[in-house]
């Protein structure tokens, strides 16, 4: 059976579970909003292991897993003493440590299911300031990168004719609005330009990320799978509205999308990384400049692959569920 870790409404999901319907092997979809609920587990005779766990009213061992997709989300175990809403009547002391009690026996989970063959893993969120050092470290031409709290050092940079950009030192953030209308509305966090600001000599600015603007010839999203790279090429700098960011998509005139093959020594640096990073799928940003450096940006473990997919007939979905159902 293959374990699909997932969320609700995400459309590779479906478009890989469709591939799977196609052959005879089961499936079980897991959304984040599920919970499992651990039943037993059993180290028997001869070294055997059997964990019994129930989701949506179905039993089963997670022997019965031959692998497992983790697309988004975690596994989440039901908490017993918030299910029999014990939570109140429980000293907080001991709450503390029946929830401990819990994240054990889910880091077993964890390890069990992903000793199977698994692409993706639980513990996906991994930190961008470490990944760009990590890429640094095996000779990936990073951007020129500054985090800081002061003022004086922006104005520096700016000051020395350094055209300069701004973005999340974490996942980018998305908010959604909680009025009540039909028309959805969202406020997202994007790349900016920085050409000037107003300080404030009374209030100390939160930590701020500022990288140099890269004057790019064109960007790279590059997706990896099972220790091979499927490359597109995204001319985002020949429309003013995605130059900064290609993300602030132009649909009325899309950017041209074509299949890129990467350099043999930037693939080979690019592997080590995700080695590095114990990584065997995600979703990795590059730019490369019109002087021809490849500078990496991030890679994003549970990034889209859809995008790539498609315009470049890379077909990801049948190779990600041939993965799955080894053929």
């Amino acid at each position: 059976m293959v374990l699909i870790i997932s969320q609700p409404n995400d459309l590779s999901t479906v478009h890989i579970i469709d591939w799977i319907n196609n052959s005879d092997v089961l499936f079980c979809r897991v959304n984040s909003t599920d919970k499992f609920a651990s039943r037993s587990l059993k180290f028997g005779k001869n070294q055997k292991i059997e964990w019994t766990i129930e989701l949506r009213g179905r039993s089963f061992n997670i022997d019965d897993i031959t692998s497992i997709w983790i697309r988004r989300g975690e596994f989440n175990l039901v908490n017993v003493y918030e299910q029999e809403n014990m939570t109140e009547s429980l000293d907080r002391g001991i709450r503390h440590h029946l929830q401990n009690e819990m994240d054990s026996l889910e880091g077993s989970m964890h390890f069990l299911v992903e000793s199977h063959r698994c692409l993706g893993r639980a513990a996906s969120h991994i930190d961008k300031l470490t990944v760009l050092l990590c890429a640094r470290n095996r000779g990936i031409d990073i951007p020129q990168t500054l985090v800081t709290s002061d003022d004086t050092e922006i104005e520096n940079w700016l000051a020395e004719g350094q055209r300069i950009i701004t973005k999340s030192i974490s996942n980018n953030f998305v908010k959604l609005s909680e009025d009540n209308s039909e028309e959805v509305k969202s406020w997202i966090t994007y790349t900016e330009e920085i050409t000037g600001f107003n300080k404030d000599q009374n209030q100390r600015r939160f930590p701020s990320l500022i990288q140099e603007k890269l004057d790019k010839d064109f960007e790279l999203r590059i997706f990896f799978l099972g220790g091979e790279f499927y490359s597109m090429a995204i001319f985002s700098q020949l429309d003013e509205q995605t130059s900064t960011d290609f993300r602030r998509y132009n649909h009325k005139n899309p950017n041209r999308m074509v299949p890129f093959d990467l350099p043999e020594e930037i693939s080979a640096k690019l592997k080590s990384l995700m080695e590095k990073l114990d990584l065997n799928t995600g979703s990795i940003d590059m730019v490369v400049t019109r002087d021809k450096r490849f500078v990496f940006l991030e890679v994003n473990p549970m990034g889209q692959f859809g995008m790539v997919s498609m315009p470049c007939n890379y077909n990801l979905e049948k190779k990600i569920a041939q993965f799955l159902t080894c053929k």
